[in-house]
């Protein structure tokens, strides 16, 4: 059964009363400019807790790990020899002409916890997602400042506000705590623009963190977790596998390329694709159908506990948000934060959208 995506976009029709949002492509990029780089430049640095005895269950890895897309062995595939886990986060970027905004997806083959003092598999494939907001220093810069980290949350999100801006709106409350941001070495910079970013083990919350936490100790320059794994970004094509190390480069991937693509070629291996799995989303720029919420994946030992399914696609992300219609956050972040917050200085012009097709 092939399912293919389908995308409309509509030019100038209203977002408030008096603006709207449109596409205006840049004709030709500054020397040196890439959606790559920009990708790499705000990727977060992670703080991974690890099983000790059962630690490929919280590395996190590509989607295709075991050299396939069937979503449905990858429980069994997870201890395989031949499983590679060389390590890998997937990036979206858009971009209007003020303003990045990036959505990072981490994904793990299983999902676990402890139950009545046992351990419980509670469900193979994991994707937990996280957004940037970045303002540009000028509009065709890759430099700038973030002001806005939100986190998947369950299935809802968490917004934290870096910079401390008064917004004329605020619809979404702010998430407490600090945020400390790292160079591409792992050191605390206040220059830095890497997101410290710790995540649970079993079942992979996300949790913004400063260099002072508890869990974190001084190693070198940088900083690693105690009992676990940290990743950091790089621009290689294939990231390193995780052995003996405890300080690792991650790969990235463009969902766009990769995840997204996948929902027109076989849809049926990787994908749920029966409603109400499947969902449509549509506001006053962009249309799209047939977007998959989830992996496919099996059910496992105990899953009974559990009320949500986190294994959210991050075409889906902030689901749960009562402020947002969902999808708006992955495929028209202008709106959504302009509803949210009223963003001050936002352009309403996008300049990279790879998920409008212009017709």
């Amino acid at each position: 059964m092939i399912i293919v995506p389908i995308i409309i976009v509509i030019f100038g029709l209203v977002l408030t009363h008096k603006n709207a949002i449109v596409m205006e492509e840049r004709v030709l990029a500054p020397e040196g400019w890439s959606i790559e780089k920009v990708a790499f430049q705000y990727a977060p640095v992670l703080f991974q807790a690890v099983n000790e005895e059962k630690p490929r269950w919280d590395y996190i890895c590509r989607v295709d790990f075991d050299g396939d897309w069937d979503a449905l062995n990858n429980s069994n595939n997870i201890q395989a020899k031949n499983a590679m886990f060389d390590i890998a986060l997937y990036y979206s970027v858009i971009e209007s002409k003020t303003h990045f905004y990036i959505t990072y997806s981490i994904f793990h083959a299983l999902d676990w916890g402890f139950s009545g003092g046992a351990v419980r598999k509670w469900y193979e494939n994991d994707m937990k997602n996280l957004q940037v907001v970045v303002k540009k220093n000028h509009s065709d810069s890759m430099d700038g400042e973030i002001v806005l980290l939100t986190l998947q949350d369950g299935e809802d999100i968490r917004v934290y506000n870096i910079q401390g801006y008064s917004f004329r709106r605020t619809k979404q409350s702010f998430a407490d705590g600090q945020v400390d941001f790292l160079n591409d070495a792992g050191e605390k910079d206040k220059a830095g623009t890497h997101a410290a970013i710790f995540v649970e083990k079993g079942r992979h919350n996300l949790q913004a963190i400063t260099v002072s936490d508890i869990r974190l100790m001084k190693s070198g320059d940088g900083y690693v977790v105690r009992d676990g794994v940290t990743y950091l970004p790089s621009m290689n094509k294939k990231g390193e596998i995780p052995g003996n190390k405890i300080k690792l480069r991650y790969a990235l991937f463009d969902t766009s390329k990769l995840l997204w693509e996948r929902n027109a070629e076989n849809p049926d291996e990787l994908y749920s694709f029966f409603d109400p799995e499947r969902f449509h989303y549509a506001d006053e720029y962009v249309h799209v159908s047939s977007i998959p919420m989830y992996f496919n994946g099996k059910q496992l030992d105990g899953y009974e506990a559990n009320t949500l399914n986190p294994n959210v696609l991050p075409f889906l992300f902030g689901k749960g948000s009562k402020k947002l219609p969902k999808g708006m956050l992955f495929f028209n972040p202008i709106q959504a934060y302009n509803t949210l917050y009223d963003l001050p200085g936002c352009s309403l012009v996008y300049r990279y959208h790879p998920f409008a097709k212009i017709e």
